[in-house]
């Protein structure tokens, strides 16, 4: 991969990653002076909320995390991967502002799994279109 682990992935394999002392892990330390740190929320800037909801429900297999109303009036919608580590917010910004701008755009999302093959087979089957088939490294 150039430019180093994970970096242009969308999907990445488990251990992929250095951890903080050079060794490759899932993402947690085993150092015991080293808390865990992780990232709980990304914002994901949408056209369409529940559109964008049924696509990471019902073909990415994400459950859903919260759907509510704000006091403003905006609709605050999240998913999250079955573990639960992680929950990403389905944003509809306003037209013209600066967010609007970023719908469509790469979000920087890297999805970790155990076994990229076996999910990329189970994301085409529920349909969900990719670029290309992962090689994980090796010719396929």
């Amino acid at each position: 991969m150039a430019g180093g682990p994970g970096q242009g992935l969308i999907i990445a394999a488990m251990g992929a990653f250095p951890s903080s002392n050079g060794t490759h892990s899932a993402g947690r330390s085993q150092e015991p002076e080293a808390p865990f740190l992780g990232i709980h929320a990304v914002q994901v800037f949408v056209r369409d909320q529940d559109e964008s909801l049924r696509f990471y429900v019902d073909q990415l297999g994400f459950n859903l995390a919260f759907d509510a109303r704000l006091q403003s009036g905006d609709r605050w919608v999240a998913r999250c991967p079955s573990d639960g580590s992680a929950v990403l917010t389905l944003v509809a910004p306003s037209p013209g502002s600066r967010e609007y701008q970023l719908i469509g755009r790469s979000t920087g999302v890297v999805f970790v799994t155990e076994d990229v093959l076996s999910r990329y087979e189970e994301w085409r089957r529920r349909g969900v279109g990719f670029l290309f088939v992962p090689a994980c490294g090796r010719p396929l």
